[in-house]
């Protein structure tokens, strides 16, 4: 079961969303609410899990 997180929008495209403990790709999507991030419960710490986001900045040439 994925476990959804939601960030709002920042003006920046996420190139690479990884869990940092074990650098697993996760999936992220863009929605009407923000930005959607999904990991495997299994993978999620029951505190924190730390996820590392490689952006990048949306201009007009983007």
């Amino acid at each position: 079961m994925m476990k959804p997180s939601h960030l709002p929008k920042r003006g920046k495209k996420i190139l690479i969303a990884k869990l940092y403990i074990d650098k697993t790709t996760i999936t992220v999507t863009e929605n009407d609410f923000g930005l959607s991030i999904k990991a495997t419960k299994d993978k999620m710490n029951e505190f924190d899990t730390v996820i590392e986001l490689e952006v990048k900045e949306i201009t007009m040439n983007s």
